[in-house]
């Protein structure tokens, strides 16, 4: 299953309006597709002008934008319409004020509409030397109603941002599989004087794990600052660096606990312990010990060696 699958399953593209956050040149859902509505923190214009020279974005690619989320609301941003669906890769770890960010999104839901998020698990990116964002992370942000990175989380992110490849860091400690950090202290001190003078400096505020994420939401809901439920959810794909949820206004009957979520994702030490051990055998003397035992008792870590064994 292909990550669009992963993000799109179940939604009816065709028969439905939604709304796409951040598309730039790989949107999810295509007009051809169905009835979206491309919206950004920048015009169209400017997007092409500001990733002209990343070599990671197709300047010419990016996709009309429909509506400018900037110092306005995202309801605003799209003329005041409710849509069925809302999708956002790899842009919730950026937002300034996570809680209000959820609170728009949610506001141009029409009933029974779904939010649809990719965010990278931090444990394979750039962001593996940094520590979980908890509660008291958001919060500060959520009562400055931020519109910018504070400074805090802009030197957390520069300070241990690393350069790393992530498939080593599925059988490696992070501190092993990282070669060196991206930025030196003199970056960091730099750029926390010039958010304090109020520049702009786009970086990831949040980091996430399938788990903590979970626990993040759980704690916004019962502090009654989002009505936001999960609906469905997918742990991070063996080799991969990205989960997946799906929200959905409360009430909800067939809403998952975020409690349970928390829990099904949280890595079973047991199963590392003996997939770092496999990983350590002759692959000749593994493989065949490895498909019996594996797919009589644990399909999941047979998947999980054969990874390790091919990085």
């Amino acid at each position: 299953m292909d990550r669009r699958t992963r993000i799109l399953t179940g939604l009816n593209i065709s028969d439905s309006a939604g709304v796409e956050i951040g598309a730039l040149d790989k949107p999810l859902v295509t007009r051809d597709m169905g009835k979206v509505l491309y919206v950004d923190h920048a015009d169209t214009a400017t997007l092409r002008k500001k990733y002209q020279e990343d070599a990671g974005v197709r300047a010419d690619a990016i996709v009309d934008v429909d509506g400018v989320w900037g110092t306005n609301t995202l309801l605003e941003a799209v003329g005041g319409r409710k849509v069925d669906y809302a999708l956002a890769s790899h842009v919730i770890e950026h937002v300034p004020d996570l809680i209000t960010w959820l609170k728009e999104v949610e506001s141009i839901l029409a009933p029974g509409g779904q939010i649809r998020l990719a965010i990278p698990d931090m444990r394979y990116t750039f962001d593996c030397l940094r520590r979980e964002t908890v509660f008291s992370d958001v919060l500060p942000a959520y009562i400055a109603r931020a519109r910018r990175p504070m400074p805090r989380e802009l030197m957390d992110f520069v300070y241990n941002a690393a350069d790393v490849r992530s498939d080593l860091l599925w059988h490696k400690p992070a501190k092993k599989a990282v070669s060196r950090k991206l930025y030196t202290f003199a970056d960091t001190a730099q750029l926390g004087e010039a958010s304090m003078r109020g520049e702009y400096h786009d970086v990831h505020c949040w980091t996430f794990t399938p788990a903590s994420f979970a626990r993040l939401m759980n704690e916004i809901g019962a502090a009654g600052l989002s009505n936001l439920a999960c609906r469905a959810f997918t742990d991070t794909p063996i080799g991969a660096t990205e989960f997946y949820i799906s929200l959905a206004v409360c009430p909800m009957k067939n809403a998952l606990p975020w409690a349970q979520i928390e829990r099904a994702a949280r890595p079973n030490p047991t199963s590392d312990l003996l997939r770092l051990f496999l990983t350590r055998l002759h692959p000749r003397l593994l493989r065949p010990k490895l498909a019996r035992f594996g797919s009589r008792y644990c399909p999941s870590l047979l998947e999980r060696a054969r990874h390790a064994l091919r990085a």
